[in-house]
Parts: C-alpha cells; sequence; structure tokens
C-alpha cells in the first residue's frame, strides 16, 4: 500500500472556501477553527515553518504568528530586530 501524503487527511480539503485560508486579520479564526480539528494540523504547521510559507493560515497559525515562531528561533534576533524592513524585492 502506498503511504499517503499527509495533506491528503487535511480538514481544509473537504471546505468549498479555500479562500478563507488566505484571511484578512479578522477572519483568520474560522480558518484557524478547522485547524484544530485537523488531524495533520502539525504535519501542516511543521511544513509551513519549514517553508517559511508567509501568507495563509496553516497549522492553526497566521503568518504573523509564524513570523514570531521564526524570531525565537533563530540565533541573534532580538524582538523587533524585523520591523520596518522591506522585503527583497518590495516596492
Amino acid at each position: 500500500m502506498a503511504h499517503r501524503d499527509w495533506r491528503h487527511e487535511a480538514e481544509c480539503r473537504k471546505t468549498s472556501l479555500p479562500d478563507m485560508f488566505f484571511p484578512d486579520a479578522r477572519q483568520a479564526e474560522y480558518a484557524k477553527a478547522y485547524c484544530r480539528a485537523c488531524p495533520v494540523a502539525e504535519q501542516c504547521l511543521r511544513y509551513a515553518l519549514d517553508e517559511r510559507l508567509d501568507e495563509g493560515v496553516y497549522g492553526g497559525l497566521t503568518e504573523a504568528e509564524r513570523r514570531r515562531i521564526h524570531r525565537r528561533n533563530t540565533p541573534g534576533s532580538t524582538p523587533g530586530s524585523n520591523r520596518g524592513k522591506k522585503k527583497e524585492g518590495a516596492a
């Protein structure tokens, strides 16, 4: 039997509203509620952190919440050290 990719088990695949996972700040709680019931939320979050995905809700965390994890886990980073810096290539 072939190993199924964890993404096939994701709760978000069952919704007819995929845009819900790329919400504005007010709508993020709806997406996070799906993640709380998801059997693969941990794998999803790990994927988003490893790939440094910077948009959407993955594994129950918004992009801002994932950025805080990265800052905490990056040696030499200080709180707010990335504030005010433009992304490379940003206008």
